[in-house]
């Protein structure tokens, strides 16, 4: 990475735009947002001027889950517009699947279902039109399908992990109003979710 910022480069386009992309990712996955932030803006300025509107939709979506990560909501609510925008109507699928990802796990977490939802079915539709692309054997179907039922069973648990503790915060709140102390440890509440 050094000597591409020293000396430069000439990797390929799409070679920049992947190595932007996966390095950005990274930064996420292991909480180091201010170099995810710094990646998300070389992959856009990279792209805007093509116009990549795939690496596009991609730049914009990685602003977005880098703002959710931050809790700046409103922040990450104007990237996804903008991505999903971006995306349009054409048919961008390896850039879709994630746009749409993202967007159900956003409004799953501000609490509005229909709208993740909605985006959940986008993401579900784009990866079963990957699949279809592949014999019914072959390891990229099977790890496009697999990879979707393993997100619908996190989507189902974090679902139930959330009505379970909106039911027992709403008991919690009930039962203060009847002046009867009621805690509930966070390891407690792990277990009953669990069993």
């Amino acid at each position: 990475m050094r000597k591409l910022e020293v000396e430069g480069g000439d990797l390929d386009f799409t070679i920049y735009t992947q190595f932007y992309h996966c390095l950005c990712e990274y930064y996420i996955a292991v909480g180091e947002l201010a170099q995810a932030r710094q990646q998300a803006e070389r992959l856009y300025n990279y792209t805007v001027s093509a116009p990549d509107r795939n690496h596009l939709a991609l730049a914009h979506g990685l602003f977005a889950r880098i703002a959710m990560a931050k809790g700046d909501f409103a922040e990450a609510d104007l990237q996804l517009q903008r991505s999903i925008a971006t995306l349009g109507n054409d048919d961008f699928p390896l850039a879709a699947w994630r746009v749409y990802l993202s967007a159900a796990e956003f409004y799953r977490s501000v609490g509005d279902a229909s709208r993740a939802g909605e985006y959940r079915t986008r993401y579900e539709t784009v990866i079963q039109t990957l699949a279809a692309n592949f014999d019914h054997g072959d390891a990229l179907r099977v790890s496009l399908l697999a990879g979707l039922a393993g997100n619908a069973a996190v989507v189902e648990w974090m679902a139930m992990f959330d009505q379970a503790a909106s039911s027992r915060l709403n008991a919690i709140a009930v039962r203060r109003e009847m002046s009867r102390p009621v805690t509930y440890p966070v390891a407690d509440l792990a277990g009953r979710l669990i069993h």
